[in-house]
């Protein structure tokens, strides 16, 4: 029973837990209900006018005999029984493909027994009949309830794809339809609110880390200047992170789309030079590009740096291109475990706070890296095994 429901399921491509998968089982309880009532129903009346039918009939020749005396009667078998009766008697005997039908007359203080053999039981194949058109019958129904369904909740799948393709990074200003029943107008109005409310709530998110990063550059800054007179390099250092912070959250509150032809592989150069550690140019070809210079300096620095952070070992860097543009920074150091490996862009998100207090920063690099990839349409993937390294690839269009 089981497979079967699962192959229906499949061809009907419904959801067991979806509102369609239980609007069929309902409908498909109620016809299978009414088929039953109309199959019983039907069956029982059919058998009811057969035999009412053929009762007649043999009455009609019982007359016959009582009126003319008469036994010389085609397609019956009419006999005298000794052994009296009170009144006149009808009775069928049903079988699987034939019937027999019995009259008994009482006829001048005798029995008269009219019988019929062997009738085709048309009753039987009536039952036959209903046993394979209403399971048929109610396929059919149920296979039109899911087309119609499907019809009824186009708009509504619809509404769930538009709403399912919005993120933080891509929202539209509305979601629009071209239906027009009110159920779906009101619904495409209340996602329509939603939506408002929430780039509302962004704008003013941005805005604020917006304002509390431009404040916060003048006061670093003096101390900054401060701190260098006492040259002490831990606080200068801790500074220098501030800053870093600051920038981030300018970085991510930036919808910066003031593109350039560059060179991709002269920016990774300028990117590494920066680094006087343990970094390993496996593969650098020339790589013309439209993009944020300034941005993708950021991008790539951020990328260096966190492999850097993350382990003691050569840290190896690639920028070619084939039909795409690839850009990969691979280490062997700590890695990350599957589970926190889909929350680490992230903003302000760490993967071991506990484990990695020596490692300085403030978990902005990835998100920062992700929303410059966003700008310039590049795919972010990290691959990451613990204790083995990360891979960390940006895929750009060409």
């Amino acid at each position: 029973m089981e497979k079967i429901l699962s192959k229906l399921t499949e061809i009907l491509a419904i959801d067991f837990h979806s509102l369609k998968f239980k609007l069929l089982l309902w409908f498909g309880g109620i016809i299978f209900f009414i088929l039953l009532i109309f199959g019983v129903g039907f069956y029982y009346f059919y058998k009811k006018s057969v035999v009412l039918s053929y009762e007649n009939r043999f009455s009609k020749v019982a007359n016959y005999i009582r009126n003319t005396g008469s036994f010389n009667i085609k397609h019956y078998e009419i006999k005298v029984i000794d052994k009296p009766i009170k009144h006149d008697r009808f009775f069928i005997n049903f079988r699987d493909e034939t019937f027999d039908v019995f009259y008994l007359l009482k006829f001048k203080n005798k029995t008269v027994q009219i019988v019929k053999y062997n009738i085709d039981n048309k009753i039987e194949d009536v039952e036959d009949t209903l046993l394979v058109t209403v399971p048929v019958l109610m396929f059919v129904l149920l296979i039109l309830a899911n087309l119609l369904l499907n019809k009824i909740l186009k708009p509504v799948n619809e509404i769930t794809q538009k709403a399912n393709s919005i993120n933080v990074n891509s929202f539209p200003s509305l979601i629009n339809t071209k239906y027009k029943e009110s159920e779906i107008i009101e619904l495409v109005n209340a996602f329509n609110s939603m939506i408002k409310r929430i780039q509302d709530g962004i704008k003013q998110l941005e805005q604020f880390n917006s304002d509390i990063a431009h404040e916060l550059r003048t006061p670093v800054s003096v101390i900054k200047t401060k701190l260098q007179l006492l040259n002490d390099n831990t606080l200068n250092k801790e500074i220098q992170n501030m800053e870093e912070l600051i920038e981030g959250l300018l970085i991510l509150t930036k919808d910066e789309k003031s593109f350039e032809k560059i060179s991709l592989d002269s920016v990774l150069l300028d990117v590494v030079s920066r680094f006087n550690e343990r970094i390993e140019i496996k593969r650098l070809d020339y790589v013309p590009f439209d993009g944020n210079k300034t941005l993708l300096k950021v991008a790539f620095s951020n990328i260096i740096d966190n492999a850097l952070k993350y382990s003691n070992k050569q840290v190896e860097v690639y920028l070619y291109k084939r039909k795409k543009i690839f850009f990969i920074v691979k280490d062997y150091g700590i890695g990350i475990s599957k589970e926190k490996l889909k929350y680490v862009t992230n903003r302000l998100y760490r993967t071991d706070k506990s484990r990695n207090k020596k490692i300085k920063g403030y978990g902005l690099g990835l998100s920062i890296v992700k929303k410059v990839a966003n700008l310039h349409k590049a795919k972010l993937r990290i691959i990451s095994k613990p204790n083995k390294g990360t891979s960390v690839i940006l895929t750009f269009q060409v």
